[in-house]
């Protein structure tokens, strides 16, 4: 058993290692997102390794994966958010893109530069809100990489747009209150968020 922390080139040197050494089988959480990023496995398949995914599939694959309903978790996590009252929801470990996303189609089409497991939970986020009748706000998803540094200026950076527009000595409400709360991606993720 082997831990490469979504870093595919210590994945790729890892899964050639077991190859080397005649394992029976393999069990990985891949890195790899897309076509171009699965050779490794492939070469494990080629040399009659059996290979199981496991926490995510890879669409170019067609493999057996051990995987929860993502989407729906993350549906139901942000469901219950707006259950208690909360509209503004921000989500930590949106896709890693260059450029912020300003629609909700272009925020999905970076979901192919994610892993899947990322993309299903986004999309169960933007599910939740569509089905509450929200709409999406797009400073309200963090983008980039993946880092615990990244994260944790992410929760801090709508709070912090929300108070330089705000007037210092304003009685009146902003317009665009503070994210009410924030939906992570993952235990990591979460941890970052509450620092």
């Amino acid at each position: 058993m082997l831990s490469t922390y979504e870093n595919l080139d210590e994945e790729i040197a890892a899964t050639n290692v077991l190859i080397d050494k005649r394992v029976d089988g393999v069990i990985v959480g891949s890195a790899a997102v897309g076509r171009g990023e699965v050779a490794h496995i492939r070469t494990a398949l080629d040399r009659g390794i059996p290979v199981v995914l496991v926490d995510r599939a890879i669409a170019s694959l067609d493999l057996d994966a051990v995987v929860i309903n993502n989407r729906d978790a993350a549906r139901e996590a942000v469901e219950t958010l707006i259950a208690a009252g909360h509209r503004r929801i921000g989500f930590v470990w949106g896709p890693p893109v260059a450029k912020a996303p300003r629609t909700r189609r272009e925020l999905l089409a970076g979901t192919a530069r994610n892993l899947w497991t990322d993309g299903e939970r986004l999309r169960g986020y933007l599910d939740a809100l569509d089905d509450a009748r929200i709409p999406f706000d797009p400073e309200l998803v963090m983008i980039g990489p993946k880092t615990e540094e990244r994260a944790t200026e992410e929760v801090v950076r709508p709070c912090t747009n929300w108070a330089r527009r705000r007037p210092r000595y304003s009685s009146i409400p902003s317009k665009e209150p503070n994210p009410a709360a924030i939906r992570t991606r993952s235990a990591r993720a979460s941890s970052c968020a509450l620092r």
